[in-house]
């Protein structure tokens, strides 16, 4: 399998993820209910987790969710984050299971 292969695989998989946030944090920003718990901006916290957690945790600055500039930034910033995981993970399994590893030397 060649590297632009699954560089292909990587990206239409992040693009998937990407759709799926989208769609999410409009049903977030959609919901007019809750009962008595309201668990705004949760969804949108948690389809960005890496980015959030980076900003909210490390550097003490939390997005704004209702933000459509925040929100894009949190989705793309995650997706670049889903795609270079997912990129190093088929490079890692194509070194270990390709059939051009270097043969182990010869035992004396």
């Amino acid at each position: 399998m060649s590297r632009s292969l699954y560089s292909g695989w990587c990206l239409g998989l992040t693009l998937v993820y990407v759709a799926f946030a989208i769609f999410l944090v409009w049903q977030d920003r959609n919901s007019h209910g809750g009962g008595w718990i309201s668990l705004d901006g949760m969804i949108s916290y948690l389809i960005t987790f890496p980015v959030s957690a980076f900003f909210d945790v490390l550097l003490s600055f939390r997005l704004d969710y209702r933000r459509n500039l925040d929100m894009a930034f949190a989705v793309l910033g995650t997706a670049t984050c889903i795609y270079f995981a997912l990129f190093g993970a088929a490079t890692l399994l194509h070194t270990m299971f390709s059939s051009h590893a270097p043969p182990s030397p010869p035992r004396p």
